[in-house]
């Protein structure tokens, strides 16, 4: 939803999953305005808000991102999507842990993820 609203109209959000060795990465890219790097951390604070932000929302999204992400082992890193543009935009990436299960976990997993995504 963030990406949706904070994206020039018309402009890409790109949303991917691929296997990464023991797990999986789920990204989110954007063409907007991004985070300043100083403020990447303090984002996933309950309540924070990156000051002059015009984008309507309380400061809880990213905080409760991160929370579900890290009750499942995984993580969260923000970055420029395009370092040096005028609209840098954001690149959000989540790493999930496959649990050892087996041949074949990665594949599993990836696909309850495609199927969850063509879904909505």
């Amino acid at each position: 939803d963030n990406a949706l609203r904070c994206a020039p109209a018309e402009s890409a959000v790109t949303v991917s999953v691929r296997p990464q060795e023991g797990g999986v990465e789920l990204a989110v890219v954007d063409a907007g305005r991004g985070i300043p790097e100083s403020e990447r951390e303090r984002v996933f604070e309950r309540f924070h808000r990156v000051a002059g932000d015009p984008t309507p929302g309380s400061g809880l999204g990213l905080a409760i991102s991160k929370a579900i992400v890290e009750r499942h082992e995984g993580s969260i890193a923000l970055a420029s999507s395009d370092p040096g543009a005028a609209m840098p935009g954001l690149a959000v990436r989540i790493r999930f842990p496959v649990p050892p299960r087996g041949a074949g976990a990665e594949q599993t997993l990836l696909k309850s993820f495609l199927s969850l995504n063509s879904a909505s």
